[in-house]
């Protein structure tokens, strides 16, 4: 099948950028890597304060065409996901943060597996990777697929998905399904914004291709990430919970 006359690529990356110079490099050259041919990554400097914003200009002239960025300012990390979204030219689109990174055939198997089950999802399974002690756990979580060992396929048991870390990184979203549903990250939510977007998607879908193969790699424990429990931060949720 090829791309529709309206879009420019077959999936959209978009790298929503702030404070994250250590680990931004790591995540791009997995992106700029993929297999697919047809990709474009949207990476968006949300007014970060250290030279994030520098160090991405530099990947653009690297990689022109491949790479784009928007410098804004600052207004959180839905803001800068809605504004790459906004840009996106691809058939698919996805969302990767930029302190994590991706096997370099991900957005392809992705793509392949929406196209040939003709869905507007597509997921495959993450791997938690701890800084401190260099563990890796994997969660393939993939079932209720209708090809083998009922983790690949189609899946229409959606319901039972959301009982899972909330996550938008490891899918990627047929761009023109977001749009006619009107679906995108609430900004007035500073963190968790994923949650409600999660929760939207699942809701107006009926099935969802699903992937057992871990091929995101979620960073756990860095400087800077965690909300510990006592934290007024986490009273995001009651907005959430209201939406």
């Amino acid at each position: 099948a090829g791309i529709s006359a309206n879009h420019e690529f077959e999936v959209s990356v978009v790298v929503p950028c702030y404070k994250v110079l250590p680990w931004l490099d790591r995540c791009l050259e997995t992106l700029v890597l993929q297999s697919i041919k047809s990709l474009e990554i949207i990476a968006v400097d949300d007014g970060s304060p250290d030279n994030t914003g520098k160090r991405l200009d530099e990947w653009v002239e690297k990689y022109p065409g491949r790479v784009k960025v928007i410098h804004k300012i600052n207004g959180g990390c839905a803001s800068a996901r809605n504004a790459g979204l906004e840009m996106a030219k691809g058939e698919f689109v996805t969302f990767i943060d930029s302190d994590d990174w991706v096997s370099l055939n991900m957005l392809e198997e992705l793509y392949r597996a929406a196209i040939l089950n003709s869905c507007d999802i597509s997921q495959c399974g993450f791997a938690e990777v701890f800084e401190d002690s260099g563990r890796v756990e994997y969660h393939s979580t993939a079932w209720g697929g209708d090809g083998v060992n009922e983790s690949v396929g189609v899946t229409y048991d959606i319901e039972s998905y959301l009982t899972v870390k909330p996550s938008i990184w490891r899918r990627i979203y047929r761009t023109s399904f977001l749009a006619a549903h009107s679906i995108k990250f609430n900004e007035n939510l500073r963190r968790f914004d994923d949650l409600p977007f999660q929760f939207e998607v699942f809701s107006k879908t009926e099935k969802m291709a699903i992937l057992p193969d871990c091929h995101y790699f979620y960073r756990q424990e860095r400087e800077g990430q965690d909300v510990a429990v006592q934290d007024d931060r986490l009273f995001v949720h009651f907005p959430i919970f209201k939406q």
